[in-house]
């Protein structure tokens, strides 16, 4: 599928039915390692973001993602954001518009995208890389750091600030975990060690820290805040003594509590987050309909909140200056060529309906509802793990039968081997891979003979990958005959027995994905499905169209 999907890709739009939010996730990682350019992936909302981000590294950890969230607070409240989240929408939005370093997939939300913030051309500016060897001056480095929004501290402690120490500078960069200790000699620096914050001790040397923006509300532009402040005023018939004493409290303060509502003070022109994207970009809606009912409450939201404001003759700028209109975000969306929308519903196009140009795909997902049902059952029984093990092993034994491979993996070291004990113990050997399978079809072979396909069965555990694995190991269950293929073997395992089956189609694949059980075991299986097959197994759901 995936072949045919990027085919596909690369001629327009492409709307897949029936997947799941766990298989959106593997059909991304799979997408950002072939798809050209960057890979931006829209989700409903912020839950759902760091939800699919961290479902996506389980699936390709080597992939370098970013997260672009959305800002909670509207603009409309005198609350302070989150600082952590303007700290990484900021720190994301410079990476993708730096082309030196560039980011794989970038995995956002509907209220992401909706929130205006400063322009590509304005915000690179305000940014550098700090190298080792380089020569620099530190009180100009300093006064960069001012303008790009961080804040001068005696310890650093979390993303955006920086102290100064003579010749030492540590700054807590938001693009990575761990602040860094910058020593000059002279103009030049000499070492760059990231260290630990509660005991100052060095982790490890570093060769270039990137040091990003923090915050929205810093000046850009040909005019200054005070000037956009007072042509506001004039605009809204603002008494002049109160816009007075709020550009003072602006310039005595710049981050008091409410400052966020005043952003389009400090910039010539606001944009969307998808601003950044390259037009080469391949975008991924997941549930449209969710994205766009999103987009719609939060500018209904703002447009009630600003509206109150209003009323009690408070200053604030409009909903259009801080928010995308909805049409407008889905005019941006639908702009991409290289766009994948992947639905929870199905709608039937009737006749007469206008044609968006996009090609429609089915996948069947089978998300185990019975086995997941009878395994929450068990639950309450005084031998779960026992019951559980033995209801999950009849389900592999029955999909061995079959002739299925089904991968498991398991969120940590010692679940899985404690799942391995439990499944050999039943009679199911289970051989190990440091590396999830690429792509569900490659668990199945197919050869010609006499003029009609057959089927052979292969262990999907690829060679391990040569950079460190993570601490999540996968095991293949497999039938029998494909059991021989051992860990760093390079022969071919050898071809299962051809089932019986009278059917002359072709073999078209199939594949099921769903979470087995709550020790978040996750279970995958692929299939090759005969059409038309007489012996195919009741309520096998057919291949996707």
């Amino acid at each position: 599928m995936l072949t045919r999907l990027g085919r596909l890709l690369a001629q327009g739009p492409v709307v897949a039915h029936g997947t799941t939010a766990a298989y959106a996730a593997w059909l991304v990682a799979q997408l950002g390692q072939r798809a050209p350019g960057q890979l931006w992936v829209v989700t409903a909302d912020d839950d759902a973001l760091r939800a699919f981000a961290e479902d996506l590294r389980f699936f390709a950890p080597e992939l370098a993602l970013a997260e672009l969230p959305g800002i909670e607070v509207s603009p409309y409240t005198d609350v302070f954001p989150d600082q952590s989240e303007v700290v990484a929408r900021v720190g994301t939005l410079w990476r993708v518009a730096a082309a030196d370093r560039p980011i794989s997939v970038i995995v956002t939300s509907a209220g992401a995208l909706s929130r205006r913030t400063i322009a590509p051309a304005e915000l690179l500016p305000r940014g550098q890389v700090v190298r080792r060897g380089q020569h620099l001056d530190r009180d100009a480095l300093v006064a960069g750091l001012v303008e790009a929004g961080w804040q001068r501290a005696p310890v650093v402690d979390e993303p955006g600030t920086f102290a100064v120490r003579g010749g030492v500078l540590d700054v807590f960069s938001p693009v990575l975990s761990h602040p860094v200790r910058l020593e000059l000699f002279g103009d030049e620096v000499e070492t760059l060690r990231t260290f630990d914050v509660e005991s100052q001790r060095t982790l490890r040397e570093i060769q270039e820290i990137a040091l990003t923006p923090v915050r929205e509300v810093i000046a850009t532009g040909t005019q200054t805040p005070r000037l956009r402040l007072r042509e506001h005023a004039e605009v809204l018939i603002h008494p002049s003594k109160a816009t007075r004493r709020l550009i003072e409290q602006l310039e005595a303060n710049p981050h008091f509590v409410g400052v966020h509502g005043l952003t389009p003070a400090f910039h010539d022109h606001m944009c969307s987050p998808l601003d950044y994207a390259p037009a080469t970009a391949t975008v991924v809606v997941i549930d449209p309909d969710a994205v766009q009912g999103a987009a719609r409450q939060a500018w209904a939201d703002a447009e009630a909140r600003h509206a109150a404001r209003r009323e009690q003759g408070d200053f604030v700028y409009p909903p259009k200056d801080h928010f995308v209109p909805p049409q407008e975000l889905a005019e941006k969306l639908r702009a991409y060529p290289r766009r994948l929308e992947l639905p929870r519903l199905e709608l039937v196009r009737r006749p007469g309906d206008a044609d968006d140009g996009s090609t429609s795909l089915r996948v069947t997902i089978d998300e185990l509802t019975a086995l997941r049902g009878e395994m929450t059952r068990l639950r309450q029984t005084r031998d779960h793990d026992e019951q559980q093990g033995r209801a999950l092993a009849q389900q592999l034994a029955a999909w061995r039968d079959d002739g299925l491979a089904v991968t498991i993996g398991c969120d940590t070291l010692a679940r899985a081997e404690r799942l391995q004990a439990v499944l050999e113990a039943r009679g199911l050997p289970c051989a190990q891979s440091e590396r999830w399978p690429e792509e569900p079809a490659r668990s199945l072979r197919q050869s010609r003979g006499q003029g009609r396909r057959r089927r052979s069965s292969s262990c999907t555990a690829p060679p391990a990958a040569a950079s460190p694995a993570p601490p999540t190991r996968w095991w293949c269950c497999a039938p029998a005959t494909c059991l021989a293929r051992r860990r760093g073997s390079t022969a071919p395992p050898p071809a299962a027995p051809r089932p019986r089956c009278s059917a002359t189609s072709p073999i078209s694949a199939s594949w099921r994905w769903a979470t087995t059980s709550s020790t978040s075991a996750t279970a995958w299986a692929a299939t090759a499905a005969w059409s038309g097959c007489r012996c195919r197994r009741p309520g096998t759901a057919g291949p996707p169209r």
